[in-house]
């Protein structure tokens, strides 16, 4: 693990690169360097949990941008560009002459835009070509000479932000002290989605409890899909998967893995034993004009997320200290006050080793634990075992690249450059008979995009694995023996057992 003088070193040697991704997304200096005292301190706590140091740079930004994130969630400013949205941003204060904007202001139209398109607004370079009438070669051209009149511009607004870093890195504790230990791998594509997100921890409306528990997948799965999958479903006997404290108890109620694709789907009771309406989580709110989508499967869910001191986050874990990427969604027509019906998609990372053991746990926010080997993660609270899963049939494509199951499909290249998960734009089942199954498209003939999938991850070279791996956890089913091939970008991907 690197000592105090290396971690200092590299820290020096990213800073451009932190205060350039700072500023684009932040705007004020005041914020750029709050963030960047933020990141470096909780990449020195966090520094052993980083296996391989030639990725410390990509390692300390990803740090840097959850916590530029975590910034402009309290700016409340997760609504996508629009606007009527826009002018009800306030403006920045007097006193606070952006460099960014006005570097941005000396540019010629041509260059600017795209600038603001790219960098501000997450637009990718086909996308800008499509707006701007212009061939995407001429956009990527533009962005090139528009960064570098952008840095000699910015050059000499790096002092302050300099001394604020240095000043970090003198004042550093003497070892690195417990923080809370994130899956850094995940590497999501989830940038659209998380756009659309406001944060909100007000309560859902009561209902009443259900007439029929024990129901398999009710609101991730249409009920016909769910009947397809029925055979794989593990249901544990009721009171057998539970753990709890002094305040909440934890049922699991059925799970679903398959670790040919690494796709998984777990349902949950979470019981409030004092009654008192208090959820031990958060939820994550679609702003109306991204609610209820026809094609968009996410749009018609409700995400929990532990983002407070005291609530709850949820998380399949592997071995000691390995963690799924997942997502969890709350059932808010079968939940009440005190019950609360949750169910998940997980996907567990490139280190996961088949067989191994899964465990479901709550992790209380704003604590921590220490592991075996010297690793922190956030305090278990809750933690019961998964229970055994059946294996399910899945069929690859001959080179191998392709993995297709009833509910995952993984894809695997050895390509160089932007992720794979990046690179994806359009993913459909070709069945038999000449019929497909859109999974996902980044446009539709009406604007709407076409989103089947409950989660993503992503994870490659950056990130320390050999080959460059996404995985997706479907939200629609099929019979395997009707499917015939994979389409990914157009390229189809002929299939077989």
């Amino acid at each position: 693990m690197m000592d105090q003088t290396e971690f200092t070193a590299a820290v020096l040697e990213a800073e451009p690169t932190l205060y350039r991704v700072a500023k684009a997304m932040l705007g004020s200096e005041h914020d750029c360097a709050d963030a960047a005292q933020q990141a470096i301190l909780r990449a020195w706590e966090q520094l052993g949990t980083l296996r391989r140091p030639q990725y410390f740079k990509t390692w300390l930004t990803r740090i840097l941008i959850n916590e530029c994130n975590a910034i402009l969630r309290r700016r409340q400013r997760f609504a996508p560009y629009e606007p009527e949205a826009a002018a009800a941003i306030p403006a920045p204060a007097a006193e606070d002459h952006s460099d960014l904007y006005a570097a941005l202001l000396t540019l010629e139209d041509k260059y600017r835009l795209p600038v603001v398109l790219y960098y501000l607004e997450g637009f990718k370079t086909r996308e800008i070509a499509r707006m701007l009438g212009v061939p995407e070669g001429t956009v990527k051209t533009r962005l090139r000479a528009a960064r570098e009149q952008l840095r000699k511009i910015l050059e000499a607004a790096c002092f302050a932000f300099d001394q604020r870093v240095r000043q970090t890195l003198e004042n550093l504790p003497a070892q690195p002290q417990p923080a809370r230990r994130f899956p850094f791998r995940r590497a999501l594509s989830a940038i659209g989605v998380a756009a659309a997100l406001c944060v909100s921890v007000s309560a859902f409306a009561a209902s009443d409890l259900p007439a029929a528990i024990g129901r398999t997948f009710t609101l991730l799965l249409h009920g016909e899909d769910a009947q397809l999958l029925q055979d794989y479903t593990v249901t544990p006997a009721p009171g057998t998967v539970v753990d709890e404290n002094d305040k909440y108890r934890m049922t699991v109620e059925s799970v679903l893995f398959d670790e040919s694709a690494g796709a998984g789907l777990v349902s949950l009771h979470l019981e409030n034993k004092s009654g008192d309406g208090v959820m031990p989580f958060g939820t994550l709110e679609l702003h109306p004009q991204y609610q209820n989508l026809p094609d968009v499967v996410w749009s018609n869910l409700t995400e929990c997320y532990g983002s407070e001191d005291g609530q709850y986050n949820f998380n399949v874990m592997y071995g000691e200290d390995g963690f799924c990427g997942s997502a969890f969604y709350l059932d808010t027509s079968r939940s009440t006050a005190n019950d609360y019906y949750i169910e998940g998609a997980f996907i567990p990372s490139g280190d996961y080793t088949p067989g191994t053991p899964l465990r479901f746990v709550a992790q209380e926010v704003g604590k921590t634990q220490k592991t075996s080997d010297g690793a922190y993660i956030g305090r278990i609270t809750l933690e019961v075992s998964m229970a055994g899963f059946e294996q399910m049939p899945s069929l690859k494509s001959a080179d191998g690249s392709i993995t297709l199951s009833q509910i995952g499909l993984r894809m695997t290249a050895q390509q160089p450059g932007e992720m794979l998960i990046d690179r994806i734009e359009r993913i459909a089942v070709k069945m038999k008979d000449g019929s497909e199954l859109v999974m996902r498209e980044d446009e539709s003939g009406d604007g709407v995009g076409i989103d089947q999938t409950l989660y993503a991850l992503g994870f490659g070279p950056d990130a320390g694995f050999d080959s460059d791996t996404v995985v997706y956890v479907l939200a629609r089913t099929f019979d395997l023996a009707d499917v015939q091939s994979v389409i990914v970008n157009g390229t189809e991907y002929p299939l077989s057992a």
